[in-house]
């Protein structure tokens, strides 16, 4: 089945396939659609913004479907039931470990795809404190103990390739530890909301450089101020050790690429390597 673009009328095949996800992750039997807007539509992952009637009243969630793809093309270097499995168990163990995530409602296999579905954080404007918040939450996550995951998510994580050469082209210096990293840490996977971030998209969750994924919060958002930067890395280094040479590093990469992208008009937000 082929998904429709963001603004595509959502036909009575792809609302019914809508449907039966929602009733897999959520264990509701009787699920019906009142309105649904996809946020990502490629054929290896949909991200769709869903407002629906089951037993319990009416609901906004987020569904997320995971589909077999080429790994050139997809984020994760996961299979679609451990991808999917991944961010489950992320989303369901981490807020206890100080990492805030929205609410997970469930998430389910059927043939050769899977999926989660969680609750729709709707997100205010992102101001600068925003991204001192996030310095806090990464350096949480790259000084978290593994062996407090559960062995189902320790085993998916050991797994799970962040995939570095997404933005280093495999240039990267040599590594001199490796921590849990997010792997696609920027703003636009960071929701703001009245009582504090949400970090969503776990789906590269795994070990890997905590510089490179530091990278990302001071360099994957276009134009930072200079001063938000250090301020960002003096937030985070209260927490957590700041290697400023291997930091450097990813900084000149990604200011080489917007560099490159001047002529872009897409705005200042956002990340066109990552989903």
């Amino acid at each position: 089945m082929t998904p429709k673009s963001p603004d595509a009328p959502l036909d009575l095949a792809m609302r019914r396939s809508i449907e039966a996800w929602l009733a897999r992750c959520t264990s509701v039997a009787a699920v019906e659609i009142k309105e649904a807007h996809a946020l990502v539509s490629k054929p290896e992952r949909e991200v769709w913004r869903c407002r629906f009637r089951a037993e319990g009243g009416a609901s906004v969630v987020a569904l997320t479907i995971f589909k077999p793809g080429d790994l050139e093309t997809v984020n994760t270097s996961l299979p679609p039931a451990a991808a999917s499995r991944l961010c489950a168990l992320a989303m369901q163990e981490l807020p206890d470990l100080g990492v805030p995530t929205p609410r997970l409602l469930g998430q389910a296999a059927f043939e050769d795809k899977a999926a989660f579905a969680c609750e729709w954080v709707e997100p205010i404007a992102w101001e600068p404190p925003a991204r001192l918040e996030a310095a806090r939450i990464l350096a949480r996550i790259h000084t978290l103990d593994e062996a407090n995951l559960s062995s189902e998510l320790q085993g998916l994580v050991r797994i799970s390739d962040p995939r570095m050469h997404r933005t280093t082209g495999g240039l990267a210096p040599p590594i001199p530890r490796t921590t849990l990293v997010h792997g696609d840490y920027f703003s636009k996977n960071l929701l703001p909301t009245p009582d504090g971030l949400r970090v969503i998209d776990w789906e590269t969750f795994g070990r890997g450089d905590p510089m490179w994924d530091l990278g990302f919060l001071v360099g994957a958002d276009r134009d930072i101020p200079e001063d938000e930067v250090e301020s960002t890395l003096s937030e985070y280094a209260r927490r957590a050790p700041v290697d400023r040479t291997v930091l450097n590093w990813h900084r000149e990469r990604w200011s080489s690429f917007w560099m490159a992208r001047r002529g872009d008009d897409r705005g200042s937000k956002g990340n066109p390597t990552s989903d």
